[in-house]
């Protein structure tokens, strides 16, 4: 993790924020690929917690819930999978020890886990009931009563996720605390996100590291880039800042490269960032590729997704502020400079409704600041506080 420490502790911009995440999921998942299903054999039936707790033992089985499960005795769950360097050369300071993560299969068979219970920054990166997930999947779970406090890449179902989550229910009191890449589902998603639902209080705490204020929180995923779609997933609670974050959205914060969202919902969210600097949506802080990435055969899609009844209350100077999107890398708080003609994003089909109230430039009822971008067949009614607004805050095409 040397070099990515490095990034972060080095540059204080949010060009290099948002770089850092795109450095850490790529380099961390870069051996994991999708879908490996861990190692054959049979499948183990899980029926208590011990049963599951011994799920670490043998990290690339497949496992299958038989009976609810309540995590109450453990007061500070270990998660299963983590992240360790692949070896001790400088070159494997960022590659995962494949046989440390959670790599085969777990179905939760529609049974709940509940009463979780973790406290631990000093994990680097990787905290949740699962630590890191790479290959095989996880599917078909409700979790009920999350109380994760972790560093980097925190969730209340797995931290780092480099393969299939679907059908998965966080319920009740959820409360998930972290620095960036912090999730009520997932921390952050290097693959597919399906019909997951959460409902959870989500805190980004915002800790400096030598003046380097993280973001990156959404309800159902902090930040996330991968080859398959977020579908039809849906968010409630809340989201707060407690320091000058960036980059938070309600459903997730960063959706990073050509990602496609569709048939998202953003509900009674609540976004609370009174020192936040910028890129901050309803449904999405942050869509597009990073500057340098762009692909105009296959921009950022954002379709038939909706927010309904959000309050974004942000600090008087912040930007890049929309009910559904906050905006792209290219309108942050720190423009790069950019040439072509390739598309950012597109959003199309979309409604959103609700409130923003602070904000300084570039905000609008559908996206703050739209960069070489479009917003098509969108409705909004969201309105800043003292008027309306305009779908797009701000856009420019160069």
């Amino acid at each position: 993790m040397k070099k990515i420490w490095a990034l972060i502790l080095a540059d204080k911009s949010a060009k290099a924020a948002i770089g850092f995440l795109v450095l850490l999921i790529t380099v961390i998942f870069t051996l994991g690929g999708c879908d490996h299903g861990g190692s054959g054999g049979s499948i183990v039936k899980i029926s208590t917690a011990e049963q599951f707790n011994a799920i670490r033992n043998q990290l690339d089985g497949h496992y299958v819930l038989e009976a609810d499960i309540d995590l109450s005795g453990y007061a500070n769950w270990e998660p299963i999978g983590q992240f360790v360097a692949a070896s001790d050369k400088p070159e494997d300071a960022e590659n995962p020890d494949m046989t440390k993560v959670f790599s085969g299969t777990f179905d939760g068979n529609g049974h709940t886990i509940s009463n979780i219970t973790i406290n631990r920054p000093d994990i680097p990166v990787g905290v949740g009931l699962f630590g890191f997930s790479v290959g095989g999947s996880i599917r078909n779970l409700t979790i009920k009563n999350v109380n994760v406090t972790g560093f980097f890449l925190v969730g209340g179902l797995v931290g780092g996720q480099a393969c299939t989550v679907e059908n998965i229910t966080l319920v009740g009191t959820n409360t998930i605390t972290g620095v960036n890449g912090t999730g009520g589902i997932v921390g952050v998603s290097m693959a597919g996100l399906k019909n997951c639902t959460a409902t959870a209080n989500i805190v980004v705490s915002n800790m400096a590291i030598n003046g380097v204020d993280n973001g990156y929180a959404g309800i159902v995923a902090g930040g996330r880039e991968g080859p398959t779609p977020l579908i039809d997933c849906t968010a409630s609670g809340s989201i707060t800042a407690t320091g000058d974050s960036c980059i938070l959205g309600g459903v997730c914060g960063a959706a990073l490269g050509k990602d496609e969202v569709r048939g998202c919902k953003a509900i009674n969210v609540t976004i609370n960032a009174p020192q936040g600097k910028g890129n901050i949506g309803g449904l999405l802080g942050f869509v597009g590729p990073i500057e340098g990435e762009e692909d105009a055969d296959a921009p950022a899609l954002v379709i038939n997704c909706k927010v309904e009844n959000t309050a974004i209350t942000v600090a008087s100077g912040t930007v890049n502020v929309g009910g559904l999107a906050g905006g792209s890398l290219n309108g942050s708080i720190a423009p790069a400079e950019h040439t072509g003609d390739k598309t950012i994003f597109k959003i199309k089909d979309c409604q959103a409704s609700g409130t923003i109230t602070g904000g300084s430039t570039a905000i609008g009822s559908i996206v703050g600041y739209a960069y070489k971008s479009t917003v098509e067949n969108s409705t909004s009614t969201v309105t800043r506080t003292g008027g309306a607004l305009n779908q797009i805050g701000q856009s420019a095409s160069s």
